[in-house]
């Protein structure tokens, strides 16, 4: 198993590398609430894998668990939507082949 780095931010805050900041928020809200993953796990009837997956943030949580989500944790859905969106939102890059060009001229446009 890998080992994980904490790593202190300068205003104080605690971190450890390799996990992303929604999953942060996840991990620390199921904490907060007074559930280990295992706990959380059972609670929503998946493995406790499943909780760490998403908290690593490997993988999401299905549509029909995040109501029973929202209600352990203690947040709205539209909370628990917003504790699972991603801090920043994901680079998109265009393809290769894809790029404007303006043509030389009118006539090699048409040609």
């Amino acid at each position: 198993m890998a080992a994980r780095a904490t790593l202190t931010r300068e205003d104080g805050t605690r971190t450890e590398s390799g996990m992303s900041g929604k999953r942060q928020r996840l991990a620390q809200r199921r904490k907060a609430s007074g559930y280990t993953q295992e706990q959380f796990a059972d609670a929503l009837k998946v493995d406790r894998t499943t909780v760490q997956r998403w908290e690593r943030g490997e993988a999401d949580p299905q549509p029909h668990q995040r109501p029973k989500m929202a209600t352990l944790l203690q947040l709205t859905s539209r909370e628990l939507d917003e504790l699972l969106a991603s801090d920043v939102l994901p680079r998109i890059q265009a393809p290769g082949w894809f790029a404007a060009a303006e043509p030389a001229n009118d006539d090699s446009f048409w040609a």
